[in-house]
């Protein structure tokens, strides 16, 4: 198993340093597009248990109207960019001079305006699809 991590590595080092993310992308995708059913099967064997279910649930939501079921690792990567995002914004919260500071007179003391956080928490992030799990729980979640 040692062998095939650092080969995968490898690989990974060498697409990244010949090609660009969307090349990338597109090249996964061909290469999934391209496998027959015994190479899926094959692929699904390799990948565990986990990452194995959440590709079934993506390649099998080509064929119907649903969007793909995330999997534990996807909610997980999701989950965690929400929190490095609420982190941000609560440093941010804490600097006198950030966008979640209200001073009205400037000789009056600055104060945290929560009604900011809430409003740039709602908004989604530039590029971020509204498939996103962590963006429809800001969406859906005021502070």
């Amino acid at each position: 198993m040692k062998g095939r991590a650092a080969s995968e590595r490898d690989i990974l080092k060498r697409l990244s340093a010949g090609l660009s993310k969307e090349e990338i992308h597109h090249v996964l995708a061909e290469a999934l597009s391209s496998l027959d059913p015994a190479g899926v099967k094959r692929l699904l064997q390799q990948v565990g248990p986990e990452t194995s279910a959440a590709l079934r649930g993506v390649l099998d939501a080509d064929d119907s109207k649903r969007p793909p079921v995330p999997g534990i690792a996807k909610i997980k990567e999701e989950w965690d960019q929400a929190w490095e995002d609420w982190n941000a914004r609560i440093a941010e919260a804490c600097d006198q001079e950030g966008d979640y500071v209200m001073q009205e007179h400037h000789w009056e003391q600055p104060y945290f305006d929560p009604l900011s956080v809430t409003m740039t928490w709602s908004r989604s992030p530039p590029g971020c699809g509204s498939s996103c799990l962590a963006c429809s729980m800001r969406t859906s979640t005021r502070i």
